[in-house]
């Protein structure tokens, strides 16, 4: 099991297509308001609906449970951003929803037990 951050330090890479140089977007480990560890993957608007969210959420589920060892993984999503409620209601498990106060939306929390991936 790689070196474990501790929940104040996240992890972030930047996104790139095989062979080309432009960032596409940032995917990311970060910790919660609950002390959870949480997915976070954002892109350009132009790679948009190309199946990278999926690509991404899936591959960095997978390395939080079997790289990391991580028990659970959670992700928070603004409930209009339906293109990654589709993302993450394919991975995970609704847990709740609630006011997001630091960014003015209603959000849903999403998460996933080890025991429970595929």
């Amino acid at each position: 099991v790689e070196d474990q951050p501790k929940k104040s330090q996240p992890r972030i890479w930047g996104i790139f297509e095989r062979g080309k140089v432009e960032m596409i977007g940032l995917a990311a480990i970060l910790t919660n308001d609950e002390e959870d560890w949480e997915l976070g993957y954002r892109f350009r608007v132009k790679y948009w609906g190309k199946g990278y969210g999926t690509e991404i959420a899936r591959g960095t589920v997978r390395y939080c449970f079997e790289v990391l060892g991580y028990d659970k993984i959670t992700a928070d999503v603004d409930i209009e951003n339906i293109a990654s409620k589709k993302i993450l209601e394919k991975l995970m498990k609704l847990k709740k929803e609630f006011y997001n106060e630091e960014d003015k939306c209603l959000d849903q929390r999403y998460e996933l037990y080890k025991k429970d991936w595929i």
